[in-house]
């Protein structure tokens, strides 16, 4: 929402600490539950149960989690850094 945002110029907006830590969070269980989805899904295509597109499925959707999450990190790093701008740091 709009009143958990705060802008730092025209173009971009960053979250406050807290809420950037708890995305942090979610996005990791995203990539460990990607990574998983990976193996099982190589592991049904090794026996049989499933085709290798299960697999490269399995592998664009992590490509894609660990997109997102590298995205929060650099989004909660410069919230960071403008918080401590704000109240008078570096």
């Amino acid at each position: 929402t709009a009143s958990t945002l705060f802008a730092v110029s025209p173009t971009l907006v960053f979250l406050p600490p807290a809420a950037a830590q708890a995305r942090v969070a979610s996005a990791q269980t995203g990539v460990t539950r990607g990574q998983g989805a990976v193996r099982f899904s190589s592991l049904r295509n090794q026996g049989g149960l499933g085709t290798f597109l299960d697999v490269l499925n399995a592998l664009a959707q992590l490509v894609w989690t660990r997109t997102n999450l590298l995205s929060i990190e650099f989004l909660y790093q410069m919230g960071l850094a403008q918080h401590v701008r704000a109240t008078g740091g570096c």
